[in-house]
């Protein structure tokens, strides 16, 4: 499956078919505007300009919804099994999975809206709309 979601709300899950040309299997609108998507194992996260929400990969049924940022969220990955998220309210959260969601650690220092980030070799690298690249341990 394909999921792609837009700036008016819709999310919407494609089956590509044999002739390789997707066909649209679910939809559903919801209350935000999507920024972002990361699949980590059978869970689909998805960033918006609300909560972060997180979805079973077959069915596309809700599963979590975690609440944090103030604006749209842009990126998500795993990191030491926590996941870490940026927005462009400049915020980088850092979630644990494992206690369903709270949030234990803001990451400051961010000035602008922070784009991306990337895991490697054990460290978080971040990219804000400043130009500037910061590195977390």
């Amino acid at each position: 499956n394909i999921w792609t979601g837009d700036d008016l709300g819709n999310l919407c899950i494609w089956k590509v078919t044999s002739k390789g040309k997707p066909r649209l299997k679910q939809k559903r609108k919801i209350a935000n505007t999507i920024g972002c998507f990361f699949q980590c194992g059978s869970h689909v996260y998805v960033g918006t300009s609300g909560p972060i929400l997180t979805f079973n990969l077959q069915g596309g049924i809700t599963k979590n919804c975690y609440i944090g940022h103030g604006s749209l969220v842009n990126s998500i990955i795993m990191h030491r099994s926590q996941m870490w998220s940026c927005s462009n309210d400049g915020s980088i959260l850092v979630w644990d999975l494992s206690k369903k969601g709270p949030i234990i650690q803001l990451q400051q220092g961010v000035s602008a809206r922070v784009f991306c980030l990337m895991s490697f070799n054990e460290k978080v690298f971040s990219g804000s709309f400043d130009k500037t690249i910061s590195v977390w341990g």
